[in-house]
């Protein structure tokens, strides 16, 4: 869910600047908080994608499927199983250095962290899902019976 950034800026360098010029579309799955700091960061580089109708942020399956046939989307079983036996939780609140309403999703292989409400992302309107692998939960503390902090590994 989080690409590395040290990957993203290799690509800048090794991807010609003509090749986007090719480029039909480009689908980000599950955008994240990363990807929103990373491109409010990098802001001068990606001045080229905000706004543009070839940048497509999905923050689901029935969204892809409305720009891609189910048969042609080839996701990876890891993906798709987000989205399987989910515990939701509404009106959350995570607490960091905005207080910000969440939905928390529970699954089986990872926790997942929505944004209740749009934030904007390269000049689009986007939801933000941060997704937590199991692997990658060091800690979970129960505060009390409605509050609990957990403690990511980097």
């Amino acid at each position: 869910n989080r690409f590395k950034t040290d990957f993203l800026s290799k690509w800048f360098v090794v991807f010609p600047g003509f090749a986007y010029d090719n480029v039909s579309a480009v689908y980000i799955y599950h955008c994240n908080s990363w990807v929103r700091e990373y491109t409010k960061y990098h802001e001068r580089l990606l001045t080229g994608l905000k706004g543009s109708k070839r940048l497509i942020f999905i923050d689901g399956p029935g969204k892809l499927a409305e720009h891609i046939e189910h048969e042609q989307q080839k996701l990876p079983a890891a993906t798709l199983a987000l989205e399987e036996d989910l515990k939701v939780f509404h009106n959350a609140l995570k607490l960091a250095h905005k207080d910000t309403k969440v939905s928390i999703k529970v699954g089986s292989t990872a926790v997942q962290v929505t944004s209740a409400e749009r934030t904007k992302v390269l000049g689009q309107s986007v939801f933000l899902n941060d997704i937590y692998y199991a692997s990658e939960i060091e800690e979970i503390c129960l505060v009390d019976e409605n509050q609990f902090t957990l403690t990511i590994a980097n």
